[in-house]
């Protein structure tokens, strides 16, 4: 009875907590959204890109390498993707931009829950209630990722969401659905097949079917609206424009090659090229190589449980999640896909650690770096000075380093 009764308090406990961080998150959005619109700031400008690219695909129009909207203005995602968003064009872009904007909303609250629960779940043993206090200072820490998210509406949360759903769904027992669910983000957003390699190295044999089944099926399904012709055609254009628009490793001034450049990696690769960034890529891929062998190889000497099996996978897939934005020449919104490392920290801090030592404080100089950068704060002139430092990636590198030593930490106690 005991057991029972401590069971059923923590399950009230995590959806009091869980409603409550829900509620007030959603008052908060709809704050801000209400003052977007006070201010004449409701744009919403990838929405616009992807809304005007669907209504030509109805119109019978050009898709790829027009224009319209903010940045870019090019719509970069491929043609499943397209013909998911389609129906966005049967409304009025005004109708359309509120109803995305409550979806990105929900999005955000859902994800941050569901995440949590999972992180406590994995590497502590959920011995705690819902973490309203962590999910409150993860949403400190990544809130003007958050804010960007919303303001101009992209779908960095959406797969960032189905990204942590497919590695539930692996380690599971349902590695099939995990691997179709992942193939589904990977045609919105290729650079996720980073994930891939570890699920080789992982023997996630099904996974990995389900995946190619899933991007397979992905790739024809646009031939039963378009034709075949026309399917091909827009792919060839879909990937002319992902190569358009990443034809400089240094338009992101927080990645690594950037980064790399300015700490004296000029002086190796004078002309930073196509071989300066694969040597930087490869660098990166043989460090995770060498963390995920090391993981295997001290699962099969200690003859590990199937929960320290789960705990080394989750962390490495998270990790990768992390690398993403530092790798590839992107937008400052997309380091809300290191959300998952985020929260693992804070929930270090928070139920794990029994003391406050440089471990500590090097974390809070990583937050600060990544999510410090407040317009409002800092004004303008300040503030684009670093962003052009590099001072996202440089708290993101300095998060994942974080990361890394609290994992090794707990693995060892």
């Amino acid at each position: 009875m005991p057991a029972a009764h401590d069971s059923l308090k923590t399950r009230l406990l995590l959806t009091f907590n869980a409603n409550r961080f829900a509620w007030i998150m959603a008052i908060v959005f709809i704050c801000f959204g209400v003052m977007e619109i006070i201010n004449g700031r409701f744009w919403l400008s990838d929405l616009e890109v992807d809304y005007r690219a669907a209504a030509n695909l109805l119109n019978g129009q050009a898709v790829y390498g027009r224009t319209g909207g903010a940045g870019s203005g090019l719509f970069k995602y491929s043609p499943f993707t397209l013909l998911c968003i389609a129906p966005y064009a049967l409304m009025p872009f005004g109708a359309v931009k509120i109803i995305h904007f409550c979806f990105v909303g929900a999005m955000i609250i859902c994800s941050m829950i569901y995440m949590e629960r999972f992180i406590s779940e994995t590497f502590f043993g959920n011995q705690k209630s819902a973490g309203t206090k962590i999910l409150f200072l993860s949403v400190l820490v990544a809130g003007i990722h958050l804010n960007r998210e919303l303001h101009i509406g992209n779908w960095n949360v959406h797969l960032l969401f189905l990204a942590v759903f497919a590695l539930h769904l692996i380690t599971g027992k349902k590695e099939w659905a995990g691997g179709a669910v992942l193939a589904w983000v990977v045609l919105m957003k290729p650079h996720f097949v980073i994930l891939i390699p570890l699920l080789l190295m992982r023997k996630k044999g099904k996974a990995l079917a389900g995946f190619f089944v899933g991007i397979f099926a992905g790739l024809i399904l646009p031939s039963l609206f378009l034709g075949i012709r026309r399917n091909i055609e827009f792919h060839a254009a879909w990937v002319n424009t992902m190569l358009t628009h990443n034809t400089s490793f240094f338009r992101d001034e927080g990645c690594i090659y950037s980064l790399g450049y300015k700490f004296g990696l000029k002086y190796l690769f004078p002309e930073a090229g196509i071989l300066y960034a694969s040597a930087m890529v490869a660098c990166v891929a043989f460090l995770v190589f060498i963390l995920v062998t090391n993981d295997l190889r001290r699962e099969h000497s200690r003859q590990g449980t199937q929960d320290e099996t789960k705990s080394n996978f989750v962390f490495e897939y998270f990790l990768l999640l992390a690398i993403l934005p530092s790798i590839t020449v992107t937008d400052t919104e997309h380091y809300l896909w290191s959300l998952p490392i985020i929260i693992f920290i804070m929930t270090y801090w928070v139920y794990g650690a029994k003391k406050r030592n440089w471990l500590f404080f090097a974390t809070i100089v990583s937050f600060l770096l990544y999510g410090g950068n407040i317009y409002d704060l800092l004004g303008r002139d300040l503030s684009r000075y670093l962003e052009e430092a590099g001072i996202y990636g440089m708290g993101n590198i300095l998060i994942i380093l974080s990361s890394l030593v609290i994992f090794n930490r707990r693995r060892i106690s």
